[in-house]
């Protein structure tokens, strides 16, 4: 279908009215139009084949990434119960080392003030033994 500009005759000044008019198809047309619709139905098949192939390995490859992201997450998991497990030995472990080092503290302290009586009883007894030979010498002379 074409369309044509007509003026209106003489006293309508500036109206244009359109006429329709039936044109003629060369021989041959529907043929083309046939193939100009099977090429775009099979673009719009190849776009559609393509899009749901797309969603087809969007979907499996999902499904695979679940999988693993759960794997990952079970992993996770499993190390974080066994850290958890391991502070738990090693916080025991620092008690018992603190406990022993504060016996051993203990134990030095007093070793330390039993030395030191020790030590003050000797001297005593060392003094006491100077000063009674001196006196004994003492005497001699």
């Amino acid at each position: 279908m074409a369309f044509a500009a007509v003026l209106h005759p003489p006293g309508t000044v500036g109206r244009v009215a359109l006429v329709t008019r039936q044109t003629r198809r060369p021989e041959g047309h529907h043929e083309h139009e046939k193939q100009r619709r099977v090429i775009v139905g099979l673009i719009v098949g190849i776009v559609a084949g393509g899009a749901v192939g797309g969603a087809v390995v969007l979907v499996v490859s999902s499904g695979r990434l679940s999988k693993r992201v759960a794997a990952l997450h079970f992993e996770h998991v499993g190390a974080r119960a066994a850290t958890e497990a391991e502070v738990v030995r090693l916080s025991g472990l620092l008690d018992r080392e603190r406990a022993t080092m504060a016996e051993r503290q203990a134990t030095h302290e007093e070793a330390r003030e039993l030395a030191a009586g020790v030590f003050a009883e000797l001297s005593t007894k060392a003094l006491e033994q100077n000063n009674a030979q001196f006196a004994s010498v003492a005497r001699v002379n």
